[in-house]
């Protein structure tokens, strides 16, 4: 997403977001459903809750449900737990493989919503507390399902309940 196209709006709420490991970047979240701005590529297009600002340009933002311990949740038999540091990007080691296959991407959720979903699933079916954290996701998106995004990597930002 270019800086122009977050300008379409003209009074902009562009804010700094101080993350949870006291580093801080800044952020396009939007109140309203309908002053988000869509995220498109050759793979998907959506409309996600946000943007971050990084050195290389603005990437959507997410929410992503890790373990207490940072950890992806190893639902659907992933054989590759990734371990997910506040703040830094984490990568998916195995190519990335486009499309809804399981395999090949790291998985987030679309909205708030969503990610409760997930927790209570978690919670209630695994015994599993969770922990989500609004969640910068990193280009290409290689996929956009109904609930879930799949990228090449993430970078968790700051928890939200």
């Amino acid at each position: 997403m270019k800086e122009t196209e977050i300008n379409q709006f003209g009074e902009l709420k562009i804010e700094k977001l101080l993350m949870n490991n006291g580093e801080s970047c800044e952020i396009f979240l939007p109140e309203n459903n309908r002053d988000r701005i869509a995220f498109a590529n050759e793979y998907c297009d959506f409309k996600p809750v946000g943007f971050a600002r990084f050195d290389f340009g603005w990437m959507p933002i997410t929410y992503k449900v890790v373990t207490e311990k940072l950890e992806s949740l190893g639902l659907r038999k992933n054989p590759n737990p990734l371990h997910f540091p506040v703040g830094e990007w984490v990568f998916e080691q195995n190519t990335l493989q486009y499309g809804d296959k399981d395999f090949g991407g790291i998985w987030s959720a679309h909205r708030l919503g969503n990610a409760n979903t997930i927790k209570k699933y978690c919670l209630e079916e695994k015994g599993m507390a969770t922990r989500c954290f609004l969640t910068a996701v990193y280009s290409p998106v290689a996929f956009v399902g109904n609930y879930r995004i799949k990228s090449e990597g993430v970078m968790l930002m700051k928890e939200v309940s």
